[in-house]
């Protein structure tokens, strides 16, 4: 099973990110295995300290390399996947329009318009 050490990778599709020294590590391992394992894409962030590249790669039929441990653990990945799919994101903070469209959402609009109504009638009976 991936993600085991010492243990063969099965068949299928994997995504791994090399950070710094890996990198170099990782395409040893694929040119060692370049039969059977096949780079699908790749992503470079040469710009990062230490610099990065995140790997796509599957493990064809016709055999089941060994994952160098030095290495640590690839995760079990999708054809056709993109870096973008692997990256835990916090959702987008909610532009402008949109906080001022939940102001009138129907629960907002009524505590609103009954705090109006008090107000209102506070000030009419506080006229006399």
């Amino acid at each position: 099973m991936a993600g085991e050490r010492d243990e063969q990778l099965p068949l299928g599709f994997y995504w791994y990110d090399a950070i710094g020294k890996k990198r170099e590590q990782f395409l040893a391992w694929q040119r060692a295995n370049t039969v059977v394992v096949k780079v699908r894409s790749s992503v470079d962030h040469p710009d990062e300290d230490p610099p990065r590249t995140w790997f796509l790669f599957e493990v064809l039929s016709g055999g089941a390399p060994f994952w160098p441990p030095e290495l640590g653990f690839p995760t079990r990945g999708q054809k056709g996947m993109s870096e973008g799919d692997t990256v835990s994101r916090p959702d987008p903070a909610p532009d402008v329009l949109t906080q001022a469209a939940d102001v009138f959402e129907f629960g907002r609009v009524s505590g609103v318009a009954g705090l109006l109504l008090l107000v209102g009638a506070l000030y009419y009976i506080g006229k006399d």
